[in-house]
């Protein structure tokens, strides 16, 4: 566990890359590996999945969920 850990030290850079992107990890994260490396990433919008794979998203801003919560009505 310690070796994932020090794996997800690093901090992404996704300039440039299309967004969504998911990350397939040869384990699912922990809830407080996934808190601690989800805060090391902000602002990107990260989820596992039920797969245990990372979903990362480009932020979203005030006004991206105001128009996807009209959307969803």
């Amino acid at each position: 566990m310690a070796a994932l850990a020090d794996a997800l030290e690093f901090q992404l850079s996704l300039a440039g890359v299309p967004l969504p992107v998911t990350l397939h990890l040869s384990r699912p994260l922990s809830d407080c590996e996934l808190m601690a490396f989800s805060r090391r990433n902000r602002p990107f919008r990260i989820e596992q999945n039920a797969k245990g794979e990372l979903e990362i998203m480009a932020p979203l801003y005030l006004e991206d969920g105001q128009r996807e919560l009209f959307t969803m009505c």
